[in-house]
């Protein structure tokens, strides 16, 4: 989108961007031109947007201004200038490592190791192999040292105080009152130490007992880094997967050897999923884990509720509401979500059973994949058909539970 208040200017754009046609007479060019044409939903996008364009200009310079306390101080680096009679919207807030023996790429592996994702700052173009080389020093040290920082517009004052401590840490600055003493801090505290318990979980078994409304007892088991090669487990897990392909989004050809490589990702990998077994103690009948923490909300969704038995019927319930406890009481969660696909009926009555609401409900269309078909958001319902649908649903702990 571009925006001007020249009148000249803007026929000539209308042309170049509409192939180079002729305004008087149709479809012949006077000039190149590109297909630069806006489609209504592209118009409507932009526009919400520039209505929207003060409120996020404000919180872009904002989060710019964050990041310029904390380290304005640090001569081992500089951050975007701004020159007095411009006003600098920040659309990325960078830095620029001022060592010439500095290693852009080791610096960002660091901050990557620390859960910090940055980017480089564009290259010059005369670098590339289509353009001609050009004597521009500045372009160069810029384009080889500049690291882009996290600067999404719904960036928090915590992420970027952390930001700040560890990267003043590599570069080797001392401390500023400007940061906080205690790393991290706020919601960024909050995931480390879900993801802490977590780990501890995954490392060495978590037995959680509930009791059955017979009197019977149960269990919850962590599924442990031990089971990537408990061959028994993993059978089990396959089994289940095979016999429950209408319950999943993916359906595809299981194997015992896909299965142990996808447990071993979500053990090694995926740092706020966890899975339980869960049985009589003697015998797992099924199992259920949590995903996708949100510790801005404090909710996480209740995943992957499989039952391998017919006897998992019975101890489905007490399970699912053992491991909301103890989400609730030990990581401090204060509700969970579901996502189940539409035509999974008996798991639908089941989590309204639970106490669950829906509170949305998108379409799904399915599509051919390497292995099997997948559903996937149907983005234009009013063309196609939708295949399925997935309900979104929510309970809050504050919320009786069933």
């Amino acid at each position: 989108m571009l925006l001007t208040s020249d009148d000249e200017l803007m026929d000539r754009i209308a042309v170049i961007g509409d192939h180079g046609r002729s305004r008087d007479i149709a479809l012949f060019n006077t000039s190149i031109g590109y297909k630069y044409k806006m489609s209504n939903i592209q118009a409507a996008l932009g526009l919400a947007q520039i209505e929207r364009a003060e409120e996020i200009l404000t919180k872009k310079r904002q989060i710019f201004q964050w990041y310029r306390d904390r380290l304005v101080d640090v001569d081992a680096i500089t951050l975007n200038a701004e020159r007095p009679e411009c006003k600098n919207i920040f659309w990325m807030s960078s830095l620029v490592l001022q060592d010439e023996k500095a290693d852009r790429q080791a610096f960002m592996a660091q901050l990557k190791e620390q859960g910090i994702d940055s980017r480089p700052i564009f290259y010059p173009l005369s670098s590339m192999p289509m353009f001609n080389k050009a004597d521009n020093p500045v372009a160069y040290h810029v384009g080889l040292k500049g690291i882009n920082l996290p600067s999404g517009h719904n960036r928090t004052e915590e992420e970027i105080d952390y930001i700040c401590s560890v990267i003043r840490k590599l570069v080797g600055a001392g401390p500023s009152s400007k940061v906080g003493a205690r790393q991290p801090w706020g919601w960024l505290k909050r995931e480390k130490e879900i993801q802490a318990e977590l780990a501890s979980a995954k490392k060495e078994k978590l037995v959680l007992p509930f009791t059955l409304s017979d009197g019977r007892s149960g269990e919850l088991v962590s599924v442990t880094d031990a089971s990537i090669t408990n061959m028994r487990e993993v059978e089990l897990l396959a089994r289940w997967r095979r016999e429950n392909q209408h319950a999943f989004f993916d359906r595809l050809g299981v194997t015992e050897e896909g299965t142990r490589r996808w447990l071993q990702n979500m053990q090694e990998k995926v740092r706020d999923r966890i899975l339980f077994f869960f049985g009589d103690g003697k015998k797992y009948v099924g199992h259920i884990g949590l995903f996708r923490f949100d510790c801005h909300t404090e909710y996480a969704e209740l995943d992957n509720l499989i039952l391998g038995d017919r006897s998992g019927v019975d101890y489905a319930g007490p399970a699912c509401v053992r491991i909301m406890e103890w989400a609730r009481d030990e990581l401090g969660l204060k509700g969970v979500h579901a996502r189940i696909l539409a035509s999974n009926k008996p798991a639908l009555l089941f989590n309204n059973m639970l106490g669950m609401r829906e509170i949305n409900r998108t379409p799904l269309r399915s599509i051919q994949v390497k292995g099997g078909t997948s559903l996937r958001p149907l983005y234009i319902p009013g063309y196609n058909a939708a295949d399925d649908y997935v309900v979104t649903m929510k309970l809050s702990f504050n919320e009786e539970t069933a």
